[in-house]
Parts: C-alpha cells; structure tokens; sequence
C-alpha cells in the first residue's frame, strides 16, 4: 500500500490544481511559442543584417580596388607628364641647336665659296704660271 499512497496523493493534487494547472499551462505554451516566434524573427534579421555587412563590405573593396586603380593611373599620369615635359625641354633645346648650326651653315656657306673660288684662281693662276 506505500506504493499507491504516493500515486493517490498525486492524483488529488491534480484533482486540486486541475483546472488552474491546466490555465497555467497552456499560458506557459503560449509564453514558449512567443519566445519561438521571437526567436525566429530575431534570427531571420539577423541573417539580413549579416547578408547586409557582407554586401556592404564587397562593394566597399570594390570602391578600395578603384581607389587603387584610379590613384595608380593618377601617378602613372603625372609620371607620364613629368616624362612629357622633358621630351619637350628637349626638343627645344634640339631646335635651338639645328637653328644655330643652320643659320652658322648660312654664315659659312659664303666663306666656303669664297674659299673654294680662291681655291680656283690658284689653281688657274698656277696653271698660267707654268704655261708661261
């Protein structure tokens, strides 16, 4: 008999608490597939959030590796300038050159014919010397 005076007990306590039991725990259900729901909501934003963080940090490499580019041509331009300006420093310096070597060549061209027709009367004046 001492193994059913512990199952009688129980079983007038449920008689007692029945009702209330019954309320207590359909409240405690509703509590428990709140906090799922709760839980669900809170885990479905989370996944947008990091499905967010994951974009924004893709389009934020996306802007580092065009910075790169961009800052990479922006020296590449003024090396470029840089090198473009020299050639044309030296290009003048070329003309400059040409120019005084052409206007010396204009100078000396009559001097060379002076020369060279001197050059002919000696020869023509030699010539005269030993015919007569």
């Amino acid at each position: 008999m001492s193994d059913v005076s512990p199952l009688v007990q129980l079983l007038a306590v449920l008689l007692v608490v029945g009702s209330p039991g019954l309320v207590v725990l359909a409240y405690m259900r509703q509590v428990v597939r709140g906090q799922q729901d709760i839980r669900r909501e809170l885990c479905e934003r989370v996944q947008r959030i990091e499905g967010s963080v994951d974009q924004l940090q893709q389009t934020t490499q996306a802007l580092a590796r065009d910075k790169t580019d961009k800052d990479e041509w922006l020296r590449s331009a003024v090396h470029t300038d840089h090198r473009l300006g020299q050639m044309t420093e030296m290009m003048a310096r070329i003309e400059i050159e040409l120019s005084s070597k052409r206007s010396l060549g204009e100078e000396l061209a009559p001097a060379v014919k002076a020369i060279a027709g001197l050059a002919s009367e000696l020869k023509q004046a030699r010539a005269g010397n030993g015919q007569g």
